[in-house]
């Protein structure tokens, strides 16, 4: 491909090849072991299509996203000033990989294990920072040189391909738990596009040995007050802010996580209830702080005068870009960090005047050997990494093509190299052990001097302290016999209960059945006086009724058939109506 093109001309190409390539196999890779990941079941399968290989199911992108990615990449590479340089691509490619890494460190590291937390997962919050210290590191080495992937290996032999840490980071988590971690890595990507469209100025990460603290304040009012600048048009330009804004985030939850512990006192924030703690106090230190100053910049203080109630949501300013918000915030982290430290030497300075001022107080004329006391000193292990892959790499690509005493060569020397890592290894544990031994030797020995000297010293105050262990115990004594005074007595209590539960149990079961029987009585009795009031209702009906005629057949000429009709109707419907009334009763 190359035989007619000079040496220099040559190894450039390769190298721009080298670096294309490169890139996108790690690219693809991660791609495809990152789809793999929805599918638990495929991960044991071989290579080439074997037995257990199934479709790529769309819950973690599947074939459809690996084609949509791989299209993103097309369009960008098209999108290039020059699309046939192989340096632009090569760039290009390279800035792709990172954000890629760093998307997915981003969200394991710290969106991840958040959501588990806020939502009391213990387990799974475990489970993924156990695995990400071994799979992130080695992820992010493979981004460190131009030239990180290796050939294809069996999947016994490569531990650091992206598919294994992709595969380690999540390997513990159950279905539930896999979908609440595929939404947060969609989190990321959400955000990073709302980073695209707000334009991305200043996404990049801070430092503290230039002017980038007053740049990020000062240029707010050009870019947040109704100035907006479109979306970026150059590919590069676009993968650099991407990358800039990553780590931006990654510097914002490093100190969040570093202040949190220093404000908080613990090791680590690995409960729900602490995590509530630290979210309180982030929200009333740091992140109103910030939104107020950021407001204060855009011109819209108003709507931050009062804090608002935990329940509440704390909203960032209308207008205010993502990339300010953190930069906002990680700028008063650092203001906070500084007062910590600043506190820190101040506390320092006076603890050691106090004790110049109390050696100069001092009337004897010995040695101010407490100003010579220097606290314990903690040894801690660093082993160095030794770049061997690296160092073998580049002796080995020396040559354009190396001969075989070239390669016997750079494998002695890696050899030699893992040989002497060994030796180092061993003797800077050997000296941290020989170290730990001599700290002990010299704690052992002064307790054993400190107790000696309190043994041989009499101690006016000894009888009093046995009187007072006496007292204390008598104490205890009572304390405890009055809390077994008090059971008896609960005890008792529910034995008396229970007594005259049972006496009368057979006194309210009669009462009971009395009520009832003197219920049923009067309900006779109402049913009797209801038939001897009808009855007598009946009776005087027809005497008057009777009377009534004789009255008539005196003084009318008219027949008695209309009284005799409804005398016969009363009598006929009387039974009738009492029935119904009873009923009714």
């Amino acid at each position: 491909m190359f035989t007619f093109v000079a040496l220099q001309a040559c190894s450039r190409a390769l190298h721009h090849s080298l670096e294309i390539v490169s890139a996108l196999h790690d690219i693809i890779y991660y791609l495809v072991s990152f789809a793999r990941l929805g599918n638990p079941g495929v991960f044991s399968s071989k290579r080439g299509g074997g037995a257990g290989v199934g479709e790529l199911t769309a819950d973690w992108g599947g074939t459809e996203g690996i084609g949509a990615e791989l299209w993103e990449i097309q369009k960008q590479i098209d999108s290039l000033c020059d699309p046939g340089s192989p340096e632009a691509v090569g760039r290009l490619l390279q800035l792709r990989r990172h954000v890629i890494f760093l998307q997915y460190d981003t969200a394991v590291r710290h969106l991840i294990r958040e959501a588990f937390l806020s939502s009391g997962n213990i387990v799974a919050y475990q489970s993924v920072s156990d695995n990400m210290g071994h799979a992130l590191p080695a992820l992010s080495d493979s981004v460190r040189t131009n030239h990180s992937s290796l050939l294809s290996l069996p999947e016994p032999m490569e531990p650091h391909s992206p598919r294994v840490c992709n595969k380690l980071c999540l390997s513990g988590l159950g279905d539930r738990s896999r979908m609440e971690a595929n939404g947060a890595i969609l989190g990321v990507s959400l955000l990073m596009e709302d980073v695209l469209n707000s334009g991305g100025r200043g996404a990049a990460p801070l430092r503290l040995h230039d002017n980038k603290a007053e740049d990020s304040r000062g240029n707010v009012d050009e870019e947040e007050k109704g100035i907006s600048s479109g979306p970026l048009q150059d590919p590069l330009q676009v993968l650099s802010v991407l990358k800039g804004f990553l780590l931006l985030t990654k510097q914002l939850e490093v100190f969040k996580e570093s202040w949190g512990r220093r404000q908080l006192g613990v090791e680590q924030i690995n409960t729900m209830k602490i995590n509530r703690h630290f979210s309180r106090l982030y929200r009333a230190d740091i992140q109103y702080p910030s939104m107020r100053a950021l407001a204060q910049k855009m011109g819209k203080e108003k709507d931050f005068e009062a804090l608002l109630s935990d329940s509440q949501p704390l909203l960032p300013p209308a207008g205010a870009s993502e990339v300010h918000i953190k930069t906002f915030q990680l700028l008063r982290l650092l203001e906070s960090t500084e007062c910590d430290m600043i506190r820190a030497v101040q506390r320092r300075i006076t603890r050691e005047l106090t004790l110049v001022i109390s050696e100069r107080a001092r009337q004897d004329t010995g040695l101010p050997t407490e100003l010579w006391k220097q606290g314990s000193m903690k040894h801690s292990l660093s082993p160095e990494r030794p770049q061997l892959v690296e160092c073998f790499t580049q002796q080995l690509m020396e040559w354009l093509t190396f001969p075989t005493a070239h390669l016997q060569r750079c494998l002695s020397t890696l050899g030699r190299s893992v040989t002497e890592r060994e030796r180092s290894s061993f003797l800077l544990y050997s000296q941290f052990y020989e170290q730990i031994l001599q700290q002990e030797n010299q704690l052992l020995y002064r307790r054993e001097q400190v107790s000696y000297s309190a043994s041989q010293t009499i101690n006016p105050y000894s009888e009093v302290s046995g009187l007072c262990r006496g007292m204390m115990l008598q104490t205890t004594a009572l304390r405890t016999r009055v809390t077994q005074l008090e059971e008896e007595q609960r005890d008792l209590e529910q034995q008396i209960s229970l007594k005259y539960r049972q006496c009368y149990d057979s006194l309210v079961r009669q009462l009971f059945s009395t009520c009832i029987q003197l219920k049923a009585r009067l309900d006779e009795y109402h049913v009797r006086m209801d038939q001897d009031v009808t009855q007598l209702v009946s009776k005087v009906r027809r005497e008057g009724v009777d009377n009534i005629i004789k009255l008539k057949t005196f003084g009318s000429t008219k027949g008695n058939e209309a009284l005799l009709t409804t005398q016969s109707e009363v009598r006929r419907l009387g039974p009738k109506l009492f029935s119904k009334q009873v009923t009714e009763l």
